[in-house]
């Protein structure tokens, strides 16, 4: 599991991927053990992942290593869910969106509505904490290529 690296790459886009070919996770959360757990069950789940609980690192990573998944907190201090929409719109994010935070339900809906009107794939909105079976079934579910 690597943590805020680059690594070049040449693969198919999300949609399209080969058998044999991992997608890609990318977990976001200020609370780095948080961000880091998200990425092992990932990385359980058949995917590669990396992980930040930099949130000034989203949109370098989201550019540079274009994870097919992206699962991540929408209270950071540096980044409120608003402007990681803009952010992800701007950096021309093509994967799934998982929202997981421990606000409201109104406020994770609010934000998948958001980014669902600014043109991101929402895939879920989930509770802190982590249902792990929950969320293995999720990941499951997005990653046909297992």
């Amino acid at each position: 599991m690597a943590r805020n690296s680059e690594r070049p790459t040449k693969r198919p886009p999300a949609d399209a991927a080969a058998p044999g070919v991992k997608r890609r996770l990318l977990a976001v959360d200020d609370l780095a053990d948080s961000a880091e757990l998200v990425a092992r069950i990932a990385e359980r789940c058949g995917y590669e992942a990396q992980f930040t609980s930099e949130s000034t690192e989203v949109e370098r990573l989201v550019r540079n290593w274009k994870p097919d998944v992206l699962v991540t907190d929408i209270s950071m201090p540096q980044l409120d869910a608003i402007e990681l929409i803009s952010v992800l719109t701007g950096a021309g994010f093509a994967g799934s969106l998982v929202f997981v935070s421990g606000l409201e339900s109104l406020m994770r809906q609010q934000a998948s509505r958001l980014a669902t009107m600014r043109g991101l794939n929402v895939l879920a909105n989930l509770q802190k904490p982590l249902d792990v079976r929950d969320f293995r079934a999720l990941l499951a579910s997005a990653n046909p290529t297992d």
